[in-house]
């Protein structure tokens, strides 16, 4: 599924034929998947999504904050609010 996502990617961005994208094989992967944590039970479903949890909060953590912008870019988009603000009293 991992796989299939990359691809979709790499191929947008780089112009690659998108025959290469095995979007069917990662659907089927996620639904087999699926259907093995739903037969095991409560107990797998409520493990699983712990460690999803856990993974979130780690990631989220290690995000460096996002680079500042230019002062280019912030100057456009001063300019651009400036059509958009309401006059006062509107």
């Amino acid at each position: 599924m991992g796989t299939a996502r990359l691809m979709e990617i790499l191929c947008s961005r780089y112009g690659l034929p998108e025959r290469l994208i095995e979007q069917e094989r990662g659907k089927e992967q996620y639904e087999s998947i699926a259907n093995m944590v739903n037969d095991e039970g409560e107990d797998i479903s409520s493990l699983l999504q712990q460690l999803e949890e856990h993974y979130d909060r780690e990631q989220k953590d290690k995000q460096p904050p996002p680079p500042p912008l230019s002062a280019n870019i912030e100057e456009f988009l001063r300019d651009l609010n400036q059509g958009f603000e309401r006059p006062e009293g509107s």
